[in-house]
């Protein structure tokens, strides 16, 4: 709007205040939804990495089993600025003792914001030579 001396043109102070507040208001908006954005890409990094992890190291696991090597249960690792820990277990099904649910977890993160993936295979029991 223009200003002219002498004239009705112009902005009250109300108006102004008015505008401000509703310009602030859309900027917390953006703000926000900015933060939840890079939140989720974040999580989905953290998530990624663990995932690629857990491929690998069960194909680790599935070596190791059919060449009767030793298996280290639970560990560390980190990716970025990213601290993750990892736990393996194995245990026979109920249904079928000649199957056996490996099972690896890995977490990350702390407090309100631990996270976990877990991914498994199944695998066949070695027969014991008599």
């Amino acid at each position: 709007m223009i200003l002219r001396t002498g004239s009705k043109f112009g902005l009250t102070l109300i108006e102004i205040l008015v505008s401000v507040a509703i310009l602030a208001a859309g900027a917390v908006l953006i703000m926000q939804a900015l933060l939840r954005g890079a939140y989720a890409l974040t999580f989905a990094e953290q998530r990624f990495h663990a995932y690629t992890f857990s491929v690998g190291k069960l194909a680790d696991v599935e070596t190791a089993l059919r060449t009767g090597q030793s298996l280290t249960p639970h560990g560390r690792f980190r990716m970025g600025n990213d601290q993750f820990t990892w736990q393996l277990e194995a245990s026979p099904l109920p249904e079928d003792p000649q199957l056996e649910l490996v099972t690896l977890t890995v977490g990350w993160g702390a407090g309100r914001q631990e996270r976990s993936t877990r991914i498994g295979l199944l695998r066949r029991v070695p027969e014991e030579d008599s």
